[in-house]
């Protein structure tokens, strides 16, 4: 019984010292990078096209991409 108790005690003190570490995602520069580039924009009318969106945003630089979201039902978009 005192076995079983003292291994117990150990597991306890093993999972204390595990919950106390700290882990951190490591973020590569690419990610930050293109995360530093993005922008997200909200309250878009319905009607919108990607074609309309680039145009709009083309006085703020080279665009990469733009996407627009869309109900998988419907195809309208979101």
């Amino acid at each position: 019984m005192k076995e079983r108790n003292q291994r117990m005690e150990e597991e306890i003190k093993k999972s204390e010292l595990l919950n106390k570490i700290i882990i951190t995602p490591t973020i590569t520069s690419a990610t930050s990078e293109v995360d530093g580039r993005s922008i997200w924009v909200g309250n878009v009318d319905y009607g919108a096209t990607l074609e309309g969106l680039n145009k709009h945003f083309e006085q703020c630089g080279v665009i990469m991409r733009t996407k627009i979201l869309r109900d998988k039902i419907s195809g309208k978009s979101k």
